[in-house]
C-alpha cells in the first residue's frame, strides 16, 4: 500500500477543520436568532420572568426610557407601559434577522389595540401597527447589549390622524438569497457619503429606480424620486445635518445600519419652530439589495424623543 503524503494529509485535515468550524458558526448564528424569537415570544405573552432566563442581570440599553434604571430589572420594568398602552401587544411580526459574530440585528413589527394612553395621547381603541429595528450583542447565551429604535412617528399618526399617512401593516418577505457582505456593507457607507457630501445625483448610482421606502414621509412619492426628495426635507429642517455610522452588519441581501446624525434644528418640524438647537438622534436603517442597489429601505428615527414630543418608551 503506498504511503499518502504528509503533506496531503496536512491539506485534508485543514480544510475538515475549516469546514467543521463554518459550520459550528452557522449553528451559533441561528443559536443567537433564537434567543431573540424567544425574547419576542415573552413579550408577546407578557412573561417578563421569562427574561430572567435570557437577559443578562447587567444588561446595557443603549436607548432607554426616562429615569429607567440600569441592569436587567430597568430593563423588565422599562416593557410595562407598553402593556397598559396596547394590552395586547404582539411583537416580531413579519421579522426578517440579520446575525455576524456576536450580534443580531432584527426589523420587525409589533401590534395591538390602544386601550390605554400613550403619552399625552388618550386610549383610541385603534387597532396599531409600528416597526421597531432592534441590534442586540450576546455572551454566553444570555442577551448582554440591546440598540433598539421604534417609528414612534408611524405610532403617533395612528392614534391621532391613520388618514394623514400610510403606515404599511407589513411588508413583502426579504428573501434569503446569498449575497456578499463585503459589497453591500460599502454600499451602505456610499449611501450615507453622499448624503453628508449632499452629492444626492450619487444615489442614482445605488438606488434602484423602484425602490421601496416602508417608513415615507406624508405625501411622499414613490421609487428613488421620492426618497431623495425626502432626504433633501430633512436638509430644510436642519441644514447642516451629518450622519455617523456607529456600525453595520449584513447577511445574505440584508444590511443593517445603526449610528446618529446631528444638526441644528432651523426648520419648522410638525409644527415646532426652529429653536436654533443642535441636536443628535439616533437612528437605524435596514436595506435589502439586489444587483448591488437598494431595493426595499427600513427606517427609524428618535428624532420625535429628541425634540421633546415624546418619551423613548
Amino acid at each position: 500500500m503506498k504511503r499518502i503524503p504528509l503533506l496531503i494529509l496536512s491539506t485534508l485535515f485543514v480544510g475538515l477543520g475549516s469546514l467543521l468550524a463554518s459550520a459550528q458558526n452557522s449553528n451559533q448564528l441561528e443559536e443567537n436568532k433564537a434567543l431573540v424569537k424567544r425574547l419576542q415570544a415573552a413579550v408577546s405573552a407578557g412573561n417578563l420572568a421569562e427574561f430572567d432566563q435570557l437577559v443578562s442581570p447587567d444588561i446595557i440599553d443603549h436607548n432607554p426610557s426616562p429615569d429607567q434604571k440600569p441592569g436587567l430589572e430597568g430593563f423588565k420594568e422599562s416593557f410595562k407601559p407598553y402593556f397598559v398602552t396596547l394590552p395586547d401587544i404582539k411583537v416580531g411580526i413579519d421579522a426578517d434577522f440579520i446575525s455576524e459574530g456576536d450580534k443580531v440585528s432584527v426589523r420587525h413589527y409589533f401590534s395591538g389595540t390602544q386601550n390605554g394612553a400613550f403619552g399625552d395621547i388618550p386610549a383610541t381603541g385603534r387597532k396599531v401597527s409600528s416597526m421597531a429595528i432592534d441590534t442586540w450583542r450576546i455572551k454566553n447565551g444570555k442577551l448582554v447589549e440591546v440598540w433598539h429604535i421604534e417609528d414612534l412617528l408611524g405610532l403617533v399618526v395612528q392614534m391621532t390622524a391613520p388618514q394623514a399617512l400610510n403606515i404599511p401593516a407589513g411588508t413583502t418577505k426579504l428573501s434569503s438569497n446569498a449575497g456578499d457582505s463585503r459589497i453591500n456593507k460599502a454600499l451602505a457607507r456610499r449611501f450615507y457619503r453622499a448624503f453628508n457630501t449632499r452629492k444626492f445625483d450619487d444615489y442614482d448610482n445605488f438606488l434602484a429606480a423602484e425602490v421601496i421606502d416602508h417608513n415615507p414621509v406624508p405625501n411622499q412619492k414613490a421609487g428613488a424620486t421620492g426618497l431623495k426628495e425626502a432626504l433633501q426635507g430633512f436638509l430644510a429642517v436642519f441644514p447642516d445635518m451629518k450622519i455617523k455610522v456607529e456600525e453595520i452588519i449584513s447577511q445574505n441581501d440584508l444590511v443593517s445600519i445603526r449610528g446618529t446624525a446631528t444638526g441644528t434644528h432651523q426648520g419648522n418640524f410638525l409644527g415646532v419652530p426652529a429653536t436654533n438647537k443642535s441636536v443628535t438622534f439616533g437612528f437605524h436603517d435596514l436595506y435589502r439589495v439586489k444587483d448591488d442597489k437598494i431595493l426595499e429601505a427600513w427606517h427609524v428615527e428618535e428624532l420625535l424623543q429628541t425634540l421633546g414630543f415624546l418619551s423613548a418608551k
